[in-house]
Order: C-alpha cells, then sequence, then structure tokens
C-alpha cells in the first residue's frame, strides 16, 4: 500500500511525553544547557517526518511478540548514547502514536514493560 501521498495525524502519548522530560532532565544535568536544549528540540522535531512516511522505521524486534507492530527511529544523542522514538501505526485513524522515548543503554527486557501503561 503506497501511503506517500497521505498525511497522517502524529499523536505523542502520555508516556512518551514524561519519557522525552526524563531524557530532558538527564541531559541537563549531564550536559551544557545549550547541548540539552539542542537534544531536546531534535527530539521534538523527530517525530514530524512520520507524517509523511509512517513506515520509515525499522520494525522493532524487542516488540515483536506484542499486538502492535512498533517500530522505531534512531536518534544518536552523542557518539556513544542513542534513543529509539518507538511508534505504531494506525491506518484506520490515520495517525501516529508516538509512545516511548527510549534510552538504547537501558535494558532492553525494560521496553515492553514500559509500554504496557498504554
Amino acid at each position: 500500500m503506497d501511503n506517500s501521498t497521505k498525511e497522517f495525524k502524529v499523536v505523542i502519548t502520555k508516556s512518551a511525553e514524561i519519557a522525552f522530560y526524563d531524557i530532558l532532565n538527564y541531559a541537563l544535568k549531564n550536559h551544557t544547557t545549550k547541548r540539552a536544549l539542542k537534544i531536546a528540540e531534535e527530539l521534538l522535531d523527530l517525530p514530524s517526518s512520520l507524517s509523511s512516511f509512517p513506515y520509515i522505521g525499522k520494525l522493532e524486534n524487542d516488540l515483536i511478540n506484542v499486538s502492535k507492530q512498533y517500530r522505531f527511529i534512531l536518534y544518536n544523542r552523542t557518539p556513544t548514547e542513542k534513543i529509539k522514538l518507538i511508534y505504531f501505526v494506525n491506518e484506520i485513524e490515520q495517525t501516529v502514536y508516538v509512545v516511548d522515548y527510549f534510552p538504547c543503554k537501558m535494558n532492553p527486557l525494560k521496553m515492553e514493560k514500559r509500554l504496557t501503561n498504554i
């Protein structure tokens, strides 16, 4: 199915919002304010491409056994710190739901647990 002509709505869920602020707080403690704000800006801009290209992200293998097809886009915060923007696409609603900003240093087993509140 060609979705390149459709515009999808992008929704940042409450759980993703909480994860974003956790990352921002970490960045403010471990980077300069200028760098932390740049990270925040880039993380907030990341989902915008999903409105035109909702299937651009790869399927998340650590969530293959759950009911939805979760995908991710990788964000390189620093050369050694990466964050996965995790989302799923609802074709019927033409909506992309961003459900988590998951630090890759975190145990992947926690990924599914973090999504149980959705």
